[in-house]
């Protein structure tokens, strides 16, 4: 199969995104000893309350935003490694990867709902026995029913929710408020509307639906309906898209390690460090960070999962941070927004 070439980088401004923001710092304060190894996700509930989802055992930790620890739960509906999550309406939609689910709770923690069969992956014909992620993606025969190995959920103004369904199958989902499945869309490929690791999935306000084609280094523009609408590429490595109230995207773009492979690049020859860009509502990359700006740190080993709050203040979950480097590496970094 062959793969389009690489594009170039795209030309953006020479003041980097981050000297609009100072680093929040150690921002969690102190709270009970709690048995995880990493964060792979973050939300922002309506009263900026922060969420965020982690591994190893797989639970939702709640915080204020000065960082006081509100409670945890989810650690008995949950696997090891769930992947992403969404906050809406009071409710917190997790994508349970290898439970093959959509749980929800409530915000105080109680189990409303789940999406899917527990425990009963959709027949893709993907390779299990294939350790290596982007490997295994390309094994996936053909597209299925939800779930196997779903990734993330957004739900829509009009209560649609919207499940990538990227690591064992190539598929969006779309289901009514009450969890009935109206459509699904996507197969495995790197053609127009055809997705490697359908990795993340948003609604802007204007309801396009952001897809992030993970292998693919892209994301896809689609209608509710699953109408293509557009492609964005020159990204790298992209985990997460975060439509801002203004029509700009916050992107996640993680590292390239030498050695590990791409279907969009193919083998990696220099090593590529992890950022963020902003993009405009067209998809035109309008900014991007830098490793270190004026003493303010953009630094991350993977930022896969971001939010935002009320008063335009990032959060990025570092999943390869581990617990063990804290406080020298934030899991949970913080960044303000000057004059916010």
């Amino acid at each position: 199969m062959t793969y389009p070439a690489p594009a170039e980088d795209v030309p953006v401004s020479s003041r980097p995104l981050n000297a609009d923001y100072t680093s929040a710092g150690t921002w969690r304060k102190a709270g009970p000893s709690l048995d995880y190894e990493f964060v792979t996700d973050v939300a922002v509930g309506a009263d900026d309350r922060l969420y965020a989802l982690v591994r190893k055992p797989g639970q939702v930790l709640v915080y204020e935003p000065d960082g006081t620890f509100v409670r945890n739960f989810g650690r008995e509906q949950l696997g090891d490694d769930p992947h992403g999550l969404f906050v809406a309406e009071e409710r917190v939609h997790v994508a349970d990867q290898f439970n093959h689910v959509v749980r929800s709770f409530t915000t105080d923690g109680k189990l409303t709902g789940t999406l899917g069969t527990f425990g009963q992956p959709s027949d893709t014909g993907v390779d299990d026995s294939i350790k290596d992620v982007f490997t295994r993606a390309a094994s996936i025969r053909r597209s299925a029913p939800p779930f196997n190995r779903p990734t993330n959920v957004a739900v829509a103004p009009d209560g649609d929710i919207y499940v990538s369904d990227g690591y064992g199958n190539s598929r969006i989902h779309r289901f009514s408020p009450d969890g009935r499945l109206l459509h699904s869309w996507g197969s495995p490929g790197p053609l127009p509307g055809q997705f490697w690791i359908a990795h993340h999935v948003s609604v802007a306000a204007d309801g396009r639906v952001l897809v992030v084609d993970h292998g693919n280094e892209r994301i896809q523009v689609f209608t509710s309906g699953g109408e293509l609408l557009d492609v964005w590429s020159g990204l790298q490595h992209p985990s997460a898209a975060i439509p801002q109230p203004d029509g700009t995207v916050l992107v996640g773009e993680l590292t390239w390690q030498l050695e590990t492979g791409s279907f969009y690049r193919g083998r990696i020859t220099v090593p590529l460090a992890a950022r963020i860009s902003l993009l405009a509502a067209d998809g035109r990359v309008l900014r991007r960070s830098v490793d270190e700006h004026d003493g303010t740190p953009f630094r991350f080993k993977s930022p896969h999962g971001m939010a935002i709050d009320s008063r335009g203040s990032i959060y990025v979950a570092d999943l390869r941070v581990a617990r063990s480097e804290e406080p020298q590496r934030q899991m949970v970094q913080k960044f303000l927004r000057r004059g916010g």
